[in-house]
């Protein structure tokens, strides 16, 4: 496991040594992965800016950037699972102010009721408890997505980001 950490660790610095290149998801990884130990293994999709990493825990984690009016915009989300996968960490860091958190600058006030309704709905079939949500960043586009606990394919609502502002708008997804 220690090599396919220094194969990527090298792939950053050969990808990202050209001085007016613009960071990759793999270059923000390398300044950030101390704050996710036991970290093992990292699969990142440098064509669309995502990663996904996961280690000694059940569960995973992802990484993506946005890139907006020549700024870019940080998302990290870990998921711990058993019985039920809950998302352990999610936030947003600026690297132009120094890797600062700025989860309440860029998110909206998330519509706790809304959410519980819509995942009440959406497990009944399963059985499941309509308390837990996870949030799954996107690999392609730029909306995140906020899923069931119990079934991660139950879309409940999305997080739609605004090119233009930086930010994001909560949506509920109808049944």
């Amino acid at each position: 496991m220690q090599f396919h950490l220094k194969t990527f660790a090298l792939a950053a610095f050969l990808l990202g040594s050209s001085a007016q290149a613009r960071p990759t998801v793999l270059d923000y990884w390398m300044k950030v992965r101390a704050q996710f130990p036991g970290v093992t293994f990292v699969h990142a999709d440098l064509a669309n800016d995502y990663l996904e990493f996961g280690g000694a825990w059940e569960g995973g984690g992802q990484m993506a950037v946005w890139r907006y009016q020549g700024r870019d915009l940080i998302g990290l989300m870990t998921t711990g699972c058993g019985p039920v996968c809950v998302t352990t960490v999610f936030k947003f860091l600026d690297p132009q102010q120094g890797f600062r958190d700025v989860t309440r600058q860029v998110m909206p006030k998330l519509d706790e009721a809304a959410l519980l309704k819509m995942n009440r709905i959406k497990v009944k079939d399963i059985g499941g408890e309509p308390g837990f949500y996870s949030f799954e960043l996107p690999q392609h586009g730029t909306t995140i997505q906020i899923v069931s606990g119990y079934d991660r394919e139950a879309v409940l609502a999305k997080l739609v980001f605004d090119q233009k502002t930086g930010r994001f708008r909560f949506q509920v997804v109808k049944p």
